[in-house]
Formats: C-alpha cells, sequence, structure tokens
C-alpha cells in the first residue's frame, strides 16, 4: 500500500522524498515483486538526477521479475544506462529482450529500440575493431543494417525516421566496404 502512495505521488510530482527513497531502499527480495516494483521507481528517479550508475544498478534489479521483466520501455531504459558506460554486450542483451516485448508500444517507442540497437551494435563493432581489427565481427554490422531497415519500414521512406536509416545505412555499408566485410 506504502509503494502504491509512493508510486502516485511520484507520478503526480515526479519527485521522491528522502523518506520516499529510503523506504524505496529499504524493500528487500521478501516483499516480493513489490521490491522490483520500488527500483523501477528509483530508477526512473535516478535518471531524472542523472546518475547513470544508480539508475542502471535500480533497474537491474526492476527486470529480474514482475510486470518490468517484459517492459520494453524499462528493458531500453536498461539498455541505454549500460550503453551509456559503453557496454554495449549487456546493452544488446536488455535490447534483445525490448525487442521482442515491444508488440506493446506505439511507433515512437519501437522506433526508440530500433535506433538505440542499431547504434549499439555498431558502436560494439567499433569497439572491437579498436581492440582488433582482425576479430571484429562484421556480422554485427549486418545486424544494425537490419535494425535501421527495420527502423525505415516502420516510418516511412518521407518520414525522419526513414531518411536518417537510409543515411546510416549507407555510412555503414560503407564501414563494412573498408573493412573488407563484403
Amino acid at each position: 500500500a506504502k509503494l502504491k502512495e509512493v508510486e502516485k505521488r511520484y507520478e503526480r510530482t515526479n519527485r521522491l522524498s528522502a523518506q520516499d527513497v529510503s523506504f524505496l531502499k529499504m524493500l528487500n527480495k521478501k516483499h516480493g515483486t513489490s521490491y522490483n516494483s520500488g527500483h523501477r521507481l528509483l530508477g526512473s528517479f535516478y535518471y531524472g538526477l542523472n546518475d547513470i550508475r544508480r539508475q542502471r544498478d535500480s533497474l537491474e534489479i526492476a527486470v529480474k521479475k514482475g510486470r518490468y521483466k517484459h517492459d520494453p520501455l524499462v528493458l531500453l531504459s536498461l539498455a541505454q544506462a549500460y550503453g551509456h558506460f559503453k557496454q554495449y554486450s549487456r546493452s544488446i542483451k536488455y535490447l534483445r529482450r525490448a525487442e521482442s516485448k515491444m508488440g506493446r508500444l506505439n511507433g515512437a517507442g519501437k522506433a526508440n529500440v530500433y535506433r538505440t540497437y542499431a547504434e549499439y551494435l555498431r558502436l560494439l563493432y567499433v569497439s572491437q575493431r579498436a581492440r582488433n581489427p582482425l576479430q571484429a565481427d562484421t556480422g554485427l554490422l549486418d545486424k544494425a543494417i537490419q535494425k535501421w531497415t527495420n527502423l525505415k519500414n516502420l516510418s516511412g521512406n518521407g518520414s525522419r525516421d526513414g531518411a536518417d536509416a537510409r543515411t546510416q545505412i549507407a555510412k555503414i555499408e560503407k564501414m563494412k566496404s573498408e573493412s573488407g566485410g563484403l
């Protein structure tokens, strides 16, 4: 009951008091899915404070069980938090889950998943290439092209997202050809 009260207050004001934060932090696994819901709320709060490390840690708990385990927006937020720290492999793991659950999202939400997924695939390839050019997985670039294509198909050719997708596909194709990936 207290969690629902805190959630409603946060929805109205977009703020948590120090008492609310303390209450949410004291929730533990014994509290069942309230533990996960409380950490989703903390993740949102920390995002507002631009404390991405705490956001990531809280969202990691939120997606373990309960309704947020399958919530594409929470999974996307967690993936973006990992991406902030250049942990692209972990990010892609959550983007894969977000994509599989995004049937519930509107067009803008789906576009955000595809755009983030494509960009992190490309960045993972770039980081692999920087470490060892001979072992960089060009298949990541193929997957990135697929995600940009999905965005283009979702958005239509005349849209800004569609135009952006075409530009990104051309850049990745060029990157592939320069790396000998064709």
